[in-house]
């Protein structure tokens, strides 16, 4: 019989495996029939397919590969004996029986039908554990009281709903109570503030009619009979007077010279000349309608209007036809010196290099 020794990472020393069957699998699911716990191994690695007097090593596409003394394989017929690795788990192969003479741990796989008692022994199991349980619920069935006659019996399911309805109830109930004892605390909160605030404006009010006070109420004085009223005198105010006109000379007046310019003034600015001042307008006369009089009262007299002052204001003034007029002489101009009048210098142009000199003195003038 062919063997394979390889080591499992559970156990300390490795362990010699006899091949039996036609299709021997190994991967690190536990379907396999040989199963390795490894993360370099896939879930269904590779198998051992029996092919007439010796094994056949089939790679089932693995993701780190099947190597036969280090070379990658799919797919190898072991006649001889050798080192494979699936991916980092090395084993050896023997195609006889006579290697595992020596070794200590020798595991021999099942055969089919060993593998078929074992199914049919567990399926008889599963019949006897389902027939145990069908007793057990009969037992609690009769081990139970009989409920009271006009009791109704429940299932334990809608019992389950009602008591969890019953406990949701509850806590409802519980929330909204302690939802109005909250509300309950802020009304009377609100009831002593407005109490605060009423008190407050109350005091304010107070406040302001102390401050101010009510205006004294005088007797009001009875009417007057119409017949003993006393009659306004009608004021009328005097004429205005005109002024009185200048008598005029007997003798022709001499025509007035225009004044000569102050000598601080400047050719071109325009001397400054008094302005009349205009004469005061009356105030307006006051009507001659009486006015009536207050019940019970005296009307002031109210001052007469001034009449208009005759004097004249401004630069006029009154001619006195006795006053002698002496006509005004004019003023000198002062004379104006001629400007003078140089000789003119002759032009002299400069050539580079030479020296200017000066023009000769005219000797014969002196």
């Amino acid at each position: 019989m062919a063997t394979l020794r390889l080591k499992f990472p559970e156990k300390d020393e490795p362990t010699t495996i006899v091949l039996s069957g036609s299709r021997v699998t190994l991967g690190r699911l536990p379907l396999n029939t040989i199963q390795v716990i490894d993360r370099t191994l896939s879930g269904f690695h590779a198998e051992f397919v029996l092919e007439e007097d010796h094994y056949r090593l089939h790679d089932r596409g693995s993701t780190n590969g099947t190597f036969i003394n280090g070379e990658t394989i799919t797919d190898f017929h072991l006649r001889e004996a050798c080192k494979v690795s699936f991916g980092s788990l090395d084993c050896e192969y023997s195609p006889e029986a006579t290697a595992t003479a020596d070794g200590a741990n020798v595991e021999a796989l099942p055969t089919r039908s060993e593998i078929n008692a074992v199914r049919q022994e567990n399926a008889e199991l599963k019949n006897r554990i389902e027939a145990l349980r069908a007793e057990i619920e009969t037992l609690k069935k009769a081990a139970a009281p009989e409920p009271a006659p006009g009791t109704i019996a429940v299932a334990k399911d809608e019992y389950d709903q009602v008591i969890a309805e019953r406990d949701s109830l509850k806590e409802a109930q519980r929330s909204a109570q302690q939802e109005t004892e909250r509300l309950k605390a802020d009304l009377e909160q609100l009831q002593r503030n407005r109490e605060s605030l009423q008190k407050v404006a109350a005091d304010a009010k107070a406040e302001i009619a102390s401050l101010n006070p009510p205006p004294p109420t005088t007797p009001m004085a009875p009417p007057a009979p119409a017949a003993t009223a006393p009659t306004q005198p009608t004021v009328v105010p005097p004429p205005a007077s005109k002024p009185s006109e200048l008598p005029k000379p007997s003798f022709p007046l001499p025509m007035a010279r225009p004044a000569s310019k102050p000598p601080t003034s400047l050719p071109g600015v325009p001397a400054k000349l008094p302005i009349a001042a205009s004469a005061p307008t009356p105030p307006p006369p006051i009507p001659s309608a009486a006015v009536p009089a207050a019940s019970g009262l005296k009307p002031l007299p109210r001052p007469l209007p001034k009449p208009p002052s005759s004097a004249m204001k401004g630069g006029t003034q009154k001619i006195d036809p006795d006053a002698v007029v002496k006509p005004v002489e004019p003023m000198a101009k002062p004379m104006l010196k001629p400007p003078l009048k140089l000789p003119l210098q002759p032009t002299v142009r400069l050539q580079p290099g030479v020296k200017p000199s000066l023009p000769p003195s005219d000797t014969s003038a002196g």
